[in-house]
């Protein structure tokens, strides 16, 4: 097959992408909680595929060709690249979550580019091309496949491939066409998967009844610091992801509203200080405050049970009663030990503790004393 009816972009299009499915459900400790993955969203998730990959490759592993006859029983999302040499090579990763965590296509190909850009991006065009993209689910040995890939798939491919297989029928295109084209495909790539055992269906594998988030999978994500907030209720769930989206707003909405009260002082001559209190009024009313939520951490342990590994000691025998002590006089308020905690523990604890929000780093410290 030949490379003339590939869809090439340029390498430097490539962006990470997250699902917009929001507050999944998750089954905790035999209790139903949503769930919302920060760490899935925009700049974050690029951060952690630039900078952490060998965590995301271990939470979210790509694999390739011949693995496919080793994987489990799952929904796959997969892509077809052409590399410089014109060879084809097929890549694949689980979908463990609806968040699809790094396993969309645009976010499997910037990992792949990440390690093998010499071998699929041409040094003259700067491009990589791709043949398909779509789905896959495992089941029982047999690979039912779909083209269902909004990126590359929905908005590129078909409307392409309709022109020049001059077809405007995108269900016989997909059937008939590409789905013979995909088996030729993985026939020639000697994947060693017989053709009565590949299969084409239109519909998503990627929804709430087919993808169930374990809590093995949260496990791993929280043992390798990527934070999850577990709600009680979808209303909060769905109010933490409107808090996010108002982060991202506020300073752009502040710097309007700022221009906005700059031009009201200059006509009503205020002091400083009611420019001041004028704009902490803005503020307040734009800015969102975070919903509560609940630490993973704590919530996934057993019941009375703690992460030691010690053996536990036989019972004690009982003492005989003491005689009751006078009562102590009532201590100070212990101040916030700040290292080590969330942002929402540290927020809360905003009299001894500071958040600090870096480019590369976010942790919790003390405050420090102003010197005068």
């Amino acid at each position: 097959m030949s490379g003339d009816k590939d869809y090439c972009i340029n390498y430097d299009s490539v962006k990470y992408s997250y699902s917009a499915v929001s507050c999944p459900t998750a089954i905790i400790n035999g209790k139903q909680y949503f769930i919302n993955i920060p760490n899935s969203r925009d700049e974050n998730g690029y951060d952690l595929i630039i900078n952490k990959s060998e965590i995301v490759d271990l939470i979210q592993p790509i694999y390739s060709n011949t693995d496919i006859l080793k994987i489990p029983d799952n929904v796959y999302t997969w892509i077809i690249l052409r590399n410089i040499k014109k060879q084809i090579k097929i890549y694949f990763s689980p979908v463990l979550s609806t968040y699809e965590y790094s396993s969309k296509h645009s976010s499997i190909l910037l990992r792949i580019l990440q390690k093998e850009k010499s071998n699929f991006v041409d040094l003259k065009s700067g491009k990589v091309c791709i043949i398909f993209a779509g789905e896959f689910k495992k089941l029982d040995g047999k690979y039912i496949f779909n083209f269902q890939s909004g990126t590359y798939m929905q908005d590129n491919i078909l409307p392409m491939r309709s022109n020049l297989d001059k077809t405007t029928d995108l269900n016989v295109l997909q059937e008939q066409i590409l789905f013979k084209e995909l088996v030729n495909i993985v026939n020639e790539n000697d994947l060693n998967i017989p053709k009565r055992k590949i299969h084409f269906n239109f519909d998503s594998f990627i929804n709430k009844s087919e993808i169930i988030i374990s809590q093995e999978y949260l496990d791993n994500l929280n043992n390798n610091d990527i934070e999850i907030k577990v709600f009680n209720t979808i209303q909060d769930c769905v109010n933490y992801k409107r808090y996010l989206r108002n982060l991202l707003l506020l300073p752009q909405i502040m710097k309007i509203q700022i221009r906005t009260v700059n031009a009201l002082a200059k006509m009503y001559k205020w002091t400083p200080e009611q420019i001041k209190m004028e704009i902490i009024k803005k503020e307040k009313k734009y800015k969102y405050s975070e919903p509560k939520s609940i630490n993973y951490s704590e919530l996934a342990r057993p019941m009375g049970a703690s992460f030691s590994s010690r053996k536990a000691s036989p019972p004690r025998k009982a003492s005989p009663p003491r005689k009751a002590s006078p009562p102590r006089k009532a201590s100070p308020p212990r101040k916030a030990i700040c290292k080590g905690m969330s942002k929402t523990e540290c927020l809360e604890n905003n009299k001894d503790c500071t958040y600090i929000q870096g480019k590369k780093r976010k942790y919790c410290r003390k405050k420090t004393k102003k010197r005068i």
